[in-house]
Formats: structure tokens, C-alpha cells, sequence
């Protein structure tokens, strides 16, 4: 058999912080991990509105303090030229 070929099933790639050594479980289709070391979860849906605690850095917030601190440095040179 060639030694070039790949296998189909990886080790995951987690190492111990106590023995540095790696996880012996097999990593997930596609995953560098295995289940238990986070390869199952591809984290919270975009938009997620379950996890809303405040609208600080929502876009529309964002925006709105952009455009209110463009507004004040315009306000501030136009104070400077006077």
C-alpha cells in the first residue's frame, strides 16, 4: 500500500494541558477536532436573537455612533475655523 494516501478518519488534534499529549478520539468529518473538544458545535446562528442581552453593538447601533461622532469632528473643525 502507497503511504500517500490520506486516511478518510483523523485523530482529533487536542492536546492535554497536564500531559501535552493528544486526544486519541477520532476528529469529525471535516473537523480538526473531535466531538468533545468542540468539533460538533459551529456556534450561535447569525441573528441570533435567544442570546440578545443589549443593542450596544447591534449594526444600527454602530452606525449611529459613527454618524454621530463624524458629526461632532465636524462640528469641532467648524468651531476651529471660526
Amino acid at each position: 500500500m502507497g503511504d500517500d494516501i490520506q486516511p478518510l478518519v483523523r485523530q482529533c488534534k487536542a492536546k492535554s494541558k497536564r500531559t501535552r499529549k493528544r486526544c486519541q478520539r477520532l476528529a469529525m468529518a471535516g473537523k480538526k477536532v473531535c466531538y468533545h473538544h468542540g468539533g460538533a458545535s459551529p456556534g450561535a446562528p447569525k441573528g441570533n436573537q435567544n442570546a440578545f442581552k443589549h443593542g450596544r453593538r447591534s449594526a444600527k447601533a454602530v452606525a449611529e455612533r459613527k454618524a454621530v461622532n463624524q458629526l461632532i469632528l465636524n462640528v469641532k473643525q467648524l468651531i476651529g475655523q471660526i
